[in-house]
């Protein structure tokens, strides 16, 4: 099985990184165009795995498929997958209107949760063609 073009293969798993600015809105609108849907990490390996598609040097926030927008304070991935890892920063996630999570690749500890609203790069995630 194989991936879409522009998709990186890991662990059964397609992922693709988008280095054009998007709302997290925007961001998921644009990977469903792709048949696919804002990362969701579930073990450190593959956080690790999708730091390493992000351009060295990058030191802003990527945003993932996790946030609060339906309960205040109540974290969902955008895939419907369980929320069993995560990696927040010091003193986050902090609310106050920030209902989407983003990581930042240069260091553990990685999630923010930020305003939707942010333009922000994106991975997406996609299934290998066929399965």
């Amino acid at each position: 099985m194989t991936c879409n073009p522009g998709y990186q293969k890991y662990d059964g798993t397609c992922y693709k990184y988008h280095p054009d600015k998007q709302t997290w809105e925007a961001a998921l609108f644009q990977s469903a165009m792709e048949n696919a849907t804002l990362v969701s990490f579930h073990k450190s390996q593959q956080e690790a795995f999708v730091q390493r598609l992000i351009p060295s040097g990058y030191q802003e926030i990527i945003w993932t498929g996790l946030n609060d927008r339906i309960t205040e304070g109540t974290y969902t991935w955008s895939d419907g997958t369980s929320v069993e890892y995560s990696t927040w920063k010091e003193n986050e996630p902090t609310g106050r209107k920030e209902d989407c999570v983003g990581v930042q690749v240069i260091s553990y500890g990685t999630m923010s949760d930020v305003p939707c609203t942010q333009l922000h790069n994106y991975v997406s995630r996609q299934p290998l063609e066929g399965e």
